[in-house]
C-alpha cells in the first residue's frame, strides 16, 4: 500500500493553486492515514530497540536501527524524524547502502544545496595553483577514478608539477616533481609537517597520540626524541641483529623448499610473514607464528581501514553515510580488536616485569616504553598503544611492500637482477657486522 501512495497522483504537485482538490478526491485523506499507520510502526520498532539496548550492550550484531539510535545518542545531530525518514525507504539496509556509496547519487542528493553555496564559495576563494575545473561540492573527486595515481599523473602532465585539487571540501596540492617536493618538504617543512586528520587515522592512533599522525608540537617532539634515543638507536637496532638473521634464514629455507619441489612461491606472503615476525619479535618478544592468523587478520583490516574511503573525510555534511556503508562499524570493531591486543601485550609485559628484572640487552620495544612511562611519567598508555600501532601496521606493511616492489622491478629488468646477484656474490665474502646494522 505504501508504494502505491508514493506513486499516486496529487493535484497539488502540478497545480498548487487548486491543491485543496486532493481532499475532494480522497488522496490527501488516504495519505494522512497511511502516514499515521507508518509512524506508529516506526515508533514501535524504535521502542523495541531502545528497550533491548537498555538490557544488553550490542556490538557486531547491531542492525541499522541500532546504529542510527546510537548515533542519535552519541552525536546529538540525528533527530527521530530523520531516523524514521531513513526507515521509510524500501530495503534501506541494502539499496540505500549501495546508493550512498555511489558518487552520482551523492551529487544528485546534494545538488540543490551545492548550487546555492557555489556563489559564496567562489567569492571567498584565494589565488591557487593551476588545476582542473571543479564540480560544486565534490570538487575533483570524480576525476580520481579507480587508479588515482594514474589519474593524478595524467592531470599533472597538463597542469604542471604543482597542481591544486579540491577533494570534496578538502583543498589539496599535488606535487609531482623532485625539485618541487624538495622545496616543500625541506625548505618549508615546518609548514607542511603535520598530516591532516582523517577518520581512520584519528581513531586507530588514539586521537593522533602516536608518532606518525601527531600534530607537530611538544608531544610530537617528545615522542620523536624517545624514538631516536631509545627505540631505534643504532645500538638498539644492532641488538636485534640475531633476530633479523634468524628470520631471513628461515625465509630463505622456505623459498628453497618451494624451489626444490618445483612449486610456485607466493613472495608477497613470504615477505609479509618475514617482516611481521621480525616486527613482533623486536616489539614484544613473541614470534608472529605464535600470535596466529587472527593477528594478521586484524592487521589486514587495519591497513584496509587506513587506506579506506570515508565519506566524512571529504563530504562532512553527509558523514553519517559512513555508518550506512558499513565503514564506520568496521572501523569501530577493528579499533576494539586492536585495543584488546595492545592491552594484552602490555599486561603480559607488566606481569613479567614484576616477576624478574630484565637486562637492557634483552628488552624489547614494549619493555622500553613501559620503563619510560614508569620513570619519566610523561608517556601515556594511549601514546604507547599509538606507538605500537605505528610499529605493527607501519613497520610490517611498508617493509614487505617495499621489498615486494623491489623484487618486481628486478624481475622486470633482468640486467639489473644480474648486476644485483653479482654484487651479492662479491660482497658475501666481506660482509661485516657493520653492514648488518641498517
Amino acid at each position: 500500500m505504501k508504494h502505491r501512495r508514493a506513486r499516486g497522483f496529487f493535484i497539488a504537485d502540478y497545480l498548487p493553486i487548486i491543491g485543496w482538490a486532493d481532499w475532494l478526491t480522497g488522496m490527501r485523506a488516504r495519505l494522512e492515514k497511511n502516514f499515521i499507520d507508518l509512524d506508529r510502526f516506526y515508533q514501535q520498532v524504535l521502542d523495541e530497540h531502545l528497550d533491548r539496548a537498555q538490557q544488553q550492550q550490542r556490538d557486531s550484531s547491531e542492525d541499522l536501527v541500532d546504529i542510527l539510535l546510537r548515533m542519535q545518542k552519541d552525536e546529538k545531530s540525528l533527530t527521530t524524524d530523520q531516523i524514521k525518514g531513513a526507515l521509510m525507504h524500501r530495503k534501506v539496509s541494502m539499496a540505500l547502502l549501495h546508493m550512498i556509496a555511489s558518487l552520482p547519487f551523492v551529487v544528485l542528493l546534494l545538488l540543490p544545496l551545492l548550487l546555492l553555496t557555489r556563489r559564496k564559495e567562489g567569492s571567498t576563494s584565494l589565488k591557487t595553483s593551476p588545476g582542473p575545473p571543479k564540480l560544486p561540492g565534490i570538487g575533483n573527486l570524480h576525476q580520481l577514478g579507480r587508479l588515482p595515481h594514474h589519474s593524478l599523473s595524467r592531470l599533472s602532465q597538463r597542469y604542471g608539477p604543482l597542481m591544486y585539487l579540491k577533494l570534496g571540501h578538502e583543498p589539496t596540492i599535488v606535487v609531482s616533481s623532485a625539485n618541487m617536493a624538495q622545496e616543500i618538504l625541506k625548505t618549508h617543512d615546518l609548514e607542511c609537517c603535520s598530516r591532516p586528520p582523517r577518520t581512520s587515522h584519528t581513531k586507530l592512533s588514539y586521537g593522533c597520540s602516536d608518532i606518525a599522525f601527531a600534530v607537530y608540537g611538544g608531544p610530537w617532539r617528545e615522542l620523536r626524541r624517545i624514538s631516536i634515543i631509545e627505540l631505534f638507536s643504532a645500538k638498539k637496532i644492532a641488538s636485534f641483529r640475531s633476530i633479523r638473521e634468524e628470520e631471513v634464514e628461515r625465509t630463505m629455507s622456505s623459498i628453497s623448499s618451494y624451489s626444490s619441489s618445483s612449486l610456485p612461491v607466493d613472495l608477497s606472503k613470504e615477505l609479509i610473514a618475514l617482516t611481521s615476525t621480525i616486527t613482533c619479535r623486536m616489539a614484544f618478544g613473541r614470534s608472529y607464528h605464535d600470535v596466529g592468523s587472527r593477528f594478521q587478520m586484524i592487521l589486514n583490516e587495519a591497513q584496509a581501514m587506513l587506506g579506506g574511503f570515508f565519506i566524512s573525510d571529504y563530504l562532512p555534511i553527509i558523514g553519517w553515510a559512513d555508518w550506512l556503508t558499513g565503514m564506520r562499524a568496521r572501523l569501530e570493531k577493528n579499533f576494539i580488536d586492536l585495543d584488546r591486543f595492545y592491552q594484552q601485550v602490555l599486561d603480559e609485559h607488566l606481569d613479567r616485569a614484576q616477576q624478574l628484572q630484565r637486562r637492557d640487552s634483552s628488552e624489547d620495544l614494549v619493555d622500553i616504553l613501559l620503563r619510560m612511562q614508569k620513570d619519566e611519567k610523561s608517556l601515556t598508555t594511549d601514546q604507547i598503544k599509538g606507538a605500537l600501532m605505528n610499529v605493527f601496521i607501519g613497520g610490517s606493511d611498508t617493509s614487505s611492500a617495499t621489498a615486494g616492489w623491489a623484487m618486481t622491478e628486478l624481475m622486470r629488468h633482468p640486467q639489473a637482477m644480474e648486476k644485483a646477484q653479482e654484487e651479492v656474490t662479491i660482497m658475501q665474502k666481506s660482509i661485516s657486522p657493520s653492514n648488518m646494522n641498517g
